[in-house]
């Protein structure tokens, strides 16, 4: 079973410490940042928390968790599952102020469940908050009141005046998150809000439309005097940032600046402005352009930039560790392929090609096969073999690989050379295309169907 981790830290809190040990190793093994706890005073590390968190509480603490439920929270940002055994009527824990509860010994999969519902509660909260927070203050509107303005202007004669729309935003905000946590990025956010609500003038309008991201009509002004105006937005919040976050890193923002109107609707205005911010971001941050120079550049670098039918298979395939000989299954050291397979820690790949005499493709034996008969399916290849009608040769294009390994059953392809087996291609490798280098050169393959162990091993070295 597998699980994706919620964001969010996880506090455990019992008087049961065998309990605490088995959620909390159970939830650990699935990726969670968990701490325990057999502390229920008030001074307690994790009633003092103010970030957003979850809580499981043992409602077989009876006494203890009425106190802490009946309790206001430290933040609004917490979502409490209640943990109970033998309660006739469980829905009382929600009227004391519990989100929610399980039974105990809990259910995993129920568990995470519930913990993955808290997670999204958690983040819709969080975001309301702070679109709203926005919303209070003078001049900061929501992303869709933003948009209706914007859409009024354009059908009202009276107000549709020339001006500029700046998109600013903060740079490396995933980062801030995973560095110090939501409240940094709230923190942040707010610092920028605040420095452009001190330079609007009563003409001039805002909007959050994105998390650190705000866009701001500036009315009767040129884009060079939008540019100079994010500059200067920009210098202001450098120095608040540095003053403001003491040993963490500066935080700076970069800047995008668009005639208004634009000939489009103020969505796509929008939508093209904070696209465009990504654009400036990637040129090192702090930085403020006009929207026609940088789209230009990134048009420029696009039609030079190698296109995908240079990638073929040889780029893309992994190489096989093994491949099995069917007429002399004597040549093979069984024991050493099981050493191999199953004590080297090898990654093995979806299926091991089995070959003839000549080195050439037969078929394939499945890694779940060949995990579940361990060694003794090297005696009996013929049992075990599965027919492959789908491959591809080690120059095939990037579409014929899709298109391919679209209609084929497995999901995999076994790449061939002069009917020989040179590798395998899954979908994590299309995945990997667009963040793994890919090495372009016609590397001469070595035939991996000669006799004996070490033909069946590839070092890494030779794919170099």
């Amino acid at each position: 079973m597998t699980s994706t981790a919620i964001p969010f830290p996880i506090t455990i809190v019992s008087s049961d410490t065998t309990a605490l040990r088995e959620i909390s190793w159970t939830l650990s093994s699935f990726g969670y940042q968990v701490v325990a706890s057999s502390d229920w005073s008030e001074h307690a590390a994790w009633r003092q928390m103010v970030i957003p968190s979850l809580l499981l509480l043992d409602a077989r603490d009876e006494e203890e968790i009425k106190e802490v439920l009946s309790s206001p929270r430290t933040t609004p940002f917490v979502y409490r599952i209640a943990f109970y055994e033998t309660i006739p009527n469980p829905d009382r824990l929600l009227d004391l102020g519990a989100d929610d509860f399980i039974r105990y010994p809990v259910n995993i999969g129920e568990l995470l469940s519930r913990l993955k519902n808290g997670g999204r509660r958690l983040e819709f909260e969080r975001r309301f908050k702070m679109t709203e927070s926005f919303d209070q203050q003078p001049g900061i509107i929501s992303k869709r009141r933003f948009i209706q303005k914007l859409e009024r202007q354009l059908h009202n004669n009276r107000d549709a005046h020339d001006g500029a729309l700046v998109v600013m935003g903060i740079d490396s905000l995933e980062r801030l998150q995973a560095q110090y946590g939501f409240s940094a990025v709230e923190d942040a956010t707010t610092r920028l809000a605040q420095c452009l609500n001190a330079e609007l003038s009563s003409e001039d309008f805002c909007g959050i439309v994105q998390e650190g991201i705000f866009v701001v009509l500036l009315q009767e002004c040129t884009v060079s005097e939008g540019v100079q105006f994010g500059e200067d937005i920009s210098k202001q919040f450098n120095e608040q940032s540095t003053a403001a976050d003491g040993k963490r890193a500066r935080q700076s923002v970069s800047g995008i600046v668009l005639n208004w109107p634009t000939g489009e609707t103020a969505n796509d205005a929008v939508h093209r402005g904070v696209t465009a911010l990504g654009y400036v971001r990637c040129s090192g941050g702090s930085l403020v352009l006009d929207v026609n120079e940088i789209e230009e550049e990134f048009s420029t670098w696009k039609r030079q930039f190698p296109s995908y039918h240079e990638v073929n298979a040889r780029h893309m395939m992994e190489a096989l560790p093994l491949v099995l000989s069917i007429d002399d299954p004597t040549l093979i050291d069984r024991q050493g392929l099981g050493v191999y397979a199953f004590a080297s820690g090898q990654s093995l790949p979806p299926c091991v090609p089995v070959v003839d005499e000549m080195g050439h493709l037969l078929g394939v034996v499945d890694t779940v096969a060949l995990r579940e008969y361990g060694s003794d399916i090297f005696g009996s290849l013929d049992e075990h073999l599965v027919p492959v009608s789908d491959t591809v040769s080690g120059s095939a294009p990037l579409d014929e690989i899709v298109n391919t390994l679209a209609i084929s059953p497995k999901d995999y392809l076994v790449v061939v050379e002069n009917k020989k087996p040179i590798g395998y291609i899954s979908y994590e490798n299309l995945a990997a295309i667009t963040v793994d280098p890919m090495d372009r050169q016609d590397d001469s393959f070595k035939e991996l169907a000669d006799t004996g162990l070490n033909s069946l091993v590839v070092p890494l070295g030779q794919l170099i």
